[in-house]
């Protein structure tokens, strides 16, 4: 029976051969071997020799892209995301993962479950935080998402009263409370109008005119007011 001290995996490790100890030595990384990895490529992050070095962990990123369907003051407005993560999310007896979309400031929706539109399979529950401005997504419980796989859907919000400039939005992952294992993802924003988040400001146009410049003539003034956004009850 050979022994290995785990927690010494990639450092000098104290060995136990039937129980007796053996001096401690260095242990040899695998530097050559490429993992296969999951997905359709091309991949958002491709294997490379050294993957198979013990306790090799990667760091998690992701692609993301976001667009809305609104700039109107206090409308409806749909958000849709588009992203993908380096590496699977997985959700079992060891590790759970969540994915944060955070930025969406000015968005309003109840805080609690959060219905979505999936255009992809959907291994997620859905949670918006009204307060933090944060969706939260939570791997369901004995399932996983695929690497370097597109994930796509949509979810509505309402508009703040005041304009605002569209928002810098960030993807983060939180595997079992440890975020040090996910960096912040920019997401990309939509151009123009369809930039996440972005309220434009009411601008009236008025016009006025009248059916008389006669003194002590009868007047009728007219007035023509136009607006760029449509006025929310």
């Amino acid at each position: 029976v050979v022994q290995i001290e785990a927690s010494n995996v990639g450092r000098s490790a104290n060995i136990y051969v039937n129980g007796v100890f053996i001096a401690a030595s260095p242990m040899e990384h695998d530097n050559v071997t490429v993992l296969p990895t999951s997905g359709s490529s091309p991949y958002f992050q491709s294997p490379v020799a050294g993957d198979a070095s013990a306790l090799r962990i990667w760091s998690l990123s992701f692609r993301a892209s976001m667009a809305q369907t609104s700039w109107v003051p206090c409308s409806l407005n749909t958000l849709t995301i588009t992203f993908a993560s380096n590496a699977p999310l997985l959700q079992n007896a060891n590790c759970w993962s969540q994915v944060s979309i955070r930025g969406l400031l000015g968005a309003v929706a109840p805080t609690g479950a959060l219905n979505v539109n999936a255009w992809t399979d959907f291994p997620f529950s859905p949670q918006w935080d009204n307060a933090a401005k944060v969706l939260t997504l939570t791997i369901l419980n004995g399932s996983a998402t695929t690497a370097n796989t597109d994930y796509k859907f949509s979810f509505n919000v309402t508009n703040p009263a005041k304009p605002q400039a569209c928002q810098n939005l960030s993807m983060q992952a939180d595997v079992s409370g440890f975020r040090v294992y996910g960096t912040n993802s920019p997401v990309a924003s939509a151009a123009d109008n369809a930039c996440p988040m972005f309220v434009l400001a009411p601008m009236p146009s008025l016009t006025a005119w009248q059916s008389s410049p006669f003194p002590c003539d009868s007047n009728n003034v007219s007035f023509l007011l136009s607006l760029n956004v449509d006025l929310i009850p």
